[in-house]
């Protein structure tokens, strides 16, 4: 059938993010003007987790590269 081969295919690509999310939403293929409060939630969270990522790179402590000093 060919929505388990685009399924199927959907999950592969998935499965290239470790850490990635598959959202399943009962909406056709308009799902930001069907369902505009599942887009907006995924970018909040999406949002989020870079911010929280992007803090605990900055506060983890640095080496100096002092091969490249002259």
């Amino acid at each position: 059938m060919v929505a388990d081969d685009a399924n199927a295919k959907h999950q592969d690509i998935a499965r290239l993010y470790p850490d990635s999310e598959q959202i399943w939403v009962d909406s056709g293929h308009g799902i930001p003007l069907e369902k505009p409060e599942v887009v907006i939630a995924a970018i909040r969270e999406a949002l989020l987790l870079s911010h929280s990522n992007q803090m605990q790179l900055e506060s983890t402590p640095r080496i100096p590269n002092t091969s490249l000093q002259r």
